[in-house]
């Protein structure tokens, strides 16, 4: 007979797991019906820009949350690749507005693509359990990502003070 313990054990060791698979999934890069291998920074860059065409570099950088050198960088990257274009902006002569090509376009659509089918199967995995199954994972990940924040919080704090040890977030401890 399972202990709570280990049910707790086995739930965060799956949420480790499923963890660590999506962050080498991230890595990969994927061709998105092109020819031409994007990366996930890059293809993030290509999802902002094509849900907000003509965006200038600041307002890219604010809205990834990344400098805008890095922005910069990535721009460049997809410049040689052919998948976005920089055009002046009409209004203000000082920006530069940043739109797709076609084949940044169509990189984009199939992102989006890939992105809906992994929703429908995450929708489809839901059904199983029924009723509210739904709404208490998502509020368990809302949480969890609440805490992950308190959590790097704390470190940047204690890695600012120059304290040792770390023993988890502010909050509730066990004794």
């Amino acid at each position: 007979m399972k202990t709570e313990q280990d049910s707790r054990k086995n739930l965060s060791s799956y949420l480790l797991e499923v963890s660590r698979k999506l962050s080498a999934m991230e890595k990969r890069s994927r061709y998105y019906g092109t020819d031409t291998k994007l990366y996930e920074s890059e293809i993030n860059l290509i999802k902002v820009v094509g849900e907000n065409p003509g965006m200038h570099l600041s307002a890219i950088a604010d809205q990834m949350n990344i400098t805008r050198g890095a922005v910069s960088q990535v721009i460049g990257r997809l410049r040689q690749k052919g998948m976005v274009i920089k055009k002046p902006d009409s209004k203000y002569k000082s920006r530069i507005q940043i739109g797709l090509t076609a084949r940044g376009e169509k990189a984009y659509r199939n992102h989006e693509q890939m992105r809906a089918e992994f929703d429908r199967t995450i929708s489809k995995l839901m059904k199983p359990g029924g009723g509210n199954s739904r709404e208490i994972i998502l509020g368990f990940f809302s949480a969890v990502s609440k805490r992950l924040d308190s959590w790097e919080e704390y470190e940047k704090q204690t890695q600012e003070s120059g304290a040792a040890v770390f023993s988890g977030p502010p909050g509730k401890r066990r004794a």
